[in-house]
């Protein structure tokens, strides 16, 4: 067992990546093992570049009833999906502006 000095066995078996929040962890392959709640849930929403896997919507969605509540989690992702669309204020504010002409 490797509890206070590093571990080869880990290092071996799983590969720190840091993106989204610095907080998801993938193993060698390139599966998704681990990740702060913040951090998964932005990774379940699509943006330009990147669209989630159906597995990991499916095994997300099946386990995140454990941490977060689903209205919780629907209102995070609506926050998300808006601020990645730029449907924030600015926006609702130039449409308002234009309909007044």
């Amino acid at each position: 067992m490797c509890y206070l000095s590093p571990c080869p066995i880990y290092h071996q078996l799983f590969t720190w990546r840091f993106s989204l929040f610095q907080a998801l962890v993938y193993r060698d392959g390139g599966n998704l093992v681990s990740g702060s709640l913040d951090a998964l849930v932005q990774h379940m929403v699509p943006t330009a570049d990147y669209y989630p896997d159906r597995a990991y919507l499916f095994a997300f969605l099946l386990s995140s009833r454990l941490f977060i509540k689903p209205h919780e989690l629907l209102g995070e992702v609506c926050a998300l999906c808006d601020s990645q669309q730029k449907l924030g204020e600015k926006q609702v504010a130039a449409k308002v502006r234009m309909g007044d002409r």
